[in-house]
């Protein structure tokens, strides 16, 4: 009989440790379980923050080249009023303008 109490008691030691483990195990699954989440969050906050920064690489990209386009419509402008000022100064070298 006192074998039997002896052997109770100790499952009851025992049990009492093992559900000390099982909560230990379940407390650093839940610390786990948050450090995922917060990695998850920070991750999605990257990732849209990285999306905003290509958008706007995407949009200097498009004024560069805007900009570029102007600048050869601009270029071939100025050549054509110079060939346009060469031109009317030849004409223009027909008549004599007297000095005062």
């Amino acid at each position: 009989m006192k074998e039997n109490v002896s052997m109770v008691n100790a499952s009851k030691q025992i049990i009492t440790d093992f559900t000390f483990a099982f909560e230990n195990i379940s407390a650093k699954i839940s610390e786990i379980s948050n450090v995922n989440a917060l990695v998850a969050t920070a991750t999605e906050e990257q990732s849209s923050v990285t999306k905003d920064i290509s958008e706007r690489i995407e949009g200097i990209n498009s004024a560069v080249n805007t900009n570029v386009d102007n600048s050869k419509e601009t270029s071939f402008i100025n050549n054509t009023i110079t060939a346009s000022v060469s031109e009317l100064k030849d004409e223009m070298s027909f008549f004599k303008v007297a000095e005062s």
